[in-house]
């Protein structure tokens, strides 16, 4: 392909390593998938996909490599090139898709707040070593640790990568938990409502007080205990989940 510049300040890096495409495409995704590329790029990725899985949607934003990937395009029946922001797109049209790409991390909390509604497949990911520490608690790795199943495929260098970014690199996939796990963990249930109803901003209290009427199917007075027995400072529970910064996030998940 034509060699193109990458633009750093928008998280352009891209992937080099075939054995690492390989384990990302390969190893994981069944033939018979359906694909959200996020990210696209030169389209390394992007023609593994096709020649691998059912149906490839990929997107890039950036207009500068829409002329290869249009290339692809026509060569590949099965994939279809947008030209947008991911965090535009309507989600609801890629229900049951394995989502992948080399993510920037400014946009991976927006992200993951938008697969959180709608059932996948799984993702697999290639993040900063900074995103793919999931064991220190904040408010992100909660979000990941309440919807799916992480694991560490691989650590990835920076030699991987052209240009080389500032950091190591690694390759996670994520797999959406059952949802029985909420039916039957008290906990679980808790904090996947926190997440979902965030963007309605009602306050910490109040959803911890509806979401345990509905666990227990217990009184609002009786849930009301509940949450008092949490021993949260007032302060706390009369943030939105939103508000609370991450010593707070961690103290939530400890209580619960």
């Amino acid at each position: 392909m034509t060699k193109i510049t990458a633009n750093t300040k928008i998280g352009q890096h891209f992937l080099k390593n075939k054995k690492l495409i390989s384990l990302i495409i390969a190893d994981q995704i069944p033939y018979d998938s359906k694909v959200l590329e996020i990210g696209a790029g030169k389209g390394q990725i992007t023609e593994k996909l096709a020649q691998r899985v059912t149906e490839v949607h990929a997107v890039e934003i950036d207009e500068k490599f829409l002329p290869g990937l249009e290339k692809l395009e026509k060569k590949y029946q099965n994939l279809n090139v947008i030209c947008e922001n991911v965090l535009k797109l309507d989600f609801d049209q890629y229900k049951n898709c394995w989502i992948v790409g080399n993510i920037p991390f400014h946009i991976i909390e927006p992200l993951i707040n938008k697969l959180i509604k709608i059932p996948i497949a799984g993702a697999v990911f290639v993040v900063g070593e900074r995103f793919a520490n999931l064991d220190k608690l904040s408010k992100l790795s909660l979000e990941v640790k309440t919807f799916f199943e992480s694991k560490l495929l691989a650590e990835v260098n920076k030699e991987n990568f052209f240009p080389e970014p500032k950091t190591k690199s690694a390759i996670i996939m994520l797999k959406p938990l059952d949802i029985d796990i909420y039916k039957n963990d008290k906990k679980m249930f808790l904090m996947r409502q926190l997440f979902l109803t965030s963007e309605k901003s009602p306050l910490l209290k109040n959803v911890l007080m509806n979401s345990l009427v509905n666990f227990n199917n217990c009184t609002k007075n009786e849930a009301r205990a509940m949450v008092a027995e949490y021993k949260l400072s007032e302060v706390t529970l009369n943030k939105t989940f939103e508000q609370l910064n991450n010593k707070e996030y961690e103290e939530v998940y400890n209580v619960l």
